[in-house]
């Protein structure tokens, strides 16, 4: 018997999870590269969705990511025209991020139409003549 099946025998809820989950990320990486996404950049539209208009300190907190990781993260979503980011009126040290119309608007296509794949990336296609 191989080691991979030795692993997947002694393991198999281990294993199943990891194999899911890197299936996900495989066809998460290819769906959000057709629409100049990255992975895990939904976890943060998720959580303005939830509360807009935060921190990036504290989007990195609830998401346990690195505060450089949400920065590059919330760049791109700006590139992308789905959030804006300004300095906090109250301490300028404080970067707040904010969804942007295209951002909510892809909030309510996601509740009306669900949250496949196939449904976000039509939401998100420059090609598509007319969104939600």
């Amino acid at each position: 018997m191989d080691d991979l099946n030795q692993t997947r025998q002694q393991f198999p809820l281990s294993f199943s999870l990891f194999a899911l989950a890197s299936s996900h990320r495989a066809l998460a990486t290819q769906l959000f590269r057709e629409i100049n996404l990255f992975p895990g950049q939904e976890l943060i539209l998720m959580q303005l969705f939830q509360q807009d208009q935060q921190s990036q300190n504290r989007l990195s907190q609830t998401l346990r990511l690195d505060h450089s990781t949400v920065a590059k993260s919330v760049k791109r979503l700006e590139d992308a025209g789905l959030v804006i980011r300004r300095r906090s009126p109250e301490d300028g040290r404080v970067t707040l991020v904010s969804l942007t119309e295209a951002g909510r608007k892809l909030e309510s296509c996601m509740l009306t139409h669900g949250t496949s794949w196939r449904a976000f990336r039509r939401m998100l296609s420059p090609n598509t003549k007319k969104r939600c």
